[in-house]
């Protein structure tokens, strides 16, 4: 995929059902390279592959999810709550593919 699309692609796992860790990255040929650490580990609905992971769990992972999930915004973007996470799921889940803002 980096190949092909020029970004960096990244695999990744729900670790303890709310956070995404990536766990091998190959970059891009693109100007803008995403060199995140091996290792990290985030907010799975503050990362495209979290949402994307998300997106196509069972309904009852998703409400866990959200029960165990903080919803602090860290840029502008950020899902704030919730609903919008909700929102978001059912877009990435209609399109076939997750964005980072």
């Amino acid at each position: 995929m980096a190949e092909k699309s020029g970004e960096t692609c990244h695999a990744s796992i729900l670790d303890d059902g709310v956070h995404v860790m990536f766990i091998d990255r190959v970059l891009g040929t693109s100007f803008l390279k995403m060199d995140t650490a091996i290792g990290f580990r985030f907010y799975a609905h503050c990362t495209a592959t979290g949402k994307a992971i998300l997106a196509f769990q069972s309904e009852q992972a998703v409400n866990q999810y959200i029960r165990r999930a903080e919803f602090k915004p860290v840029t502008a973007q950020s899902i704030k709550d919730a609903q919008s996470l909700l929102r978001t799921l059912d877009e990435i889940r209609s399109k076939g593919y997750a964005c980072d803002n």
